[in-house]
């Protein structure tokens, strides 16, 4: 089935919940789902690349386009000139780890399990961030967090099926 992007992104229009900051994806991922921070154990290049985007996207812009030279640039930029924060999370119900950027209230996830478990986790990273939300500023500008929240809920819309 295919899914008509404009008419995903009229519904998400219609009834557009507010945007949680990433203190707030934390705080609820420790009350609701019994989270537990873990130690990082190394800088998650991609995660810090896309909180960039969203942070400073004119400088994100000017970044190559090729992967690999892209994350040579990314790794030499120091966290705290943006003052990026890094959370790392295992949440045991779904043997989930959530690495989270607090700032851009980006995250990335990694799990181990067979299909079926992987499909539950993949619903439950699409429901969070859809529960994220979305900023007017996001929809307009198409942004980054925009076009994830987008991918979340046709996705989600598609298990409804």
């Amino acid at each position: 089935m295919v899914i008509n992007v404009q008419e995903t992104i009229d519904d998400i229009l219609k009834s557009r919940p507010e945007p949680h900051s990433g203190e707030e994806l934390v705080q609820f991922l420790m009350q609701v789902f019994n989270a537990a921070e873990i130690p990082e154990r190394f800088e998650d290049l991609s995660l810090k690349d896309a909180a960039l985007k969203i942070l400073d996207p004119g400088f994100s812009q000017f970044l190559p386009i090729n992967f690999g030279q892209r994350l040579k640039i990314v790794r030499d930029i120091p966290s705290e000139k943006y003052d990026l924060q890094f959370v790392a999370l295992h949440i045991a119900q779904f043997n989930v780890n959530i690495r989270i950027e607090v700032k851009s209230a980006i995250f990335v996830a990694s799990f181990v399990g067979d299909d079926e478990t992987g499909e539950v986790n993949l619903r439950f990273l699409n429901k969070l961030r859809v529960w994220l939300g979305i900023s007017q500023e996001d929809i307009d500008n198409r942004s980054d967090r925009f076009m994830s929240y987008v991918y979340a809920y046709s996705e989600l819309n598609k298990q409804k099926l």
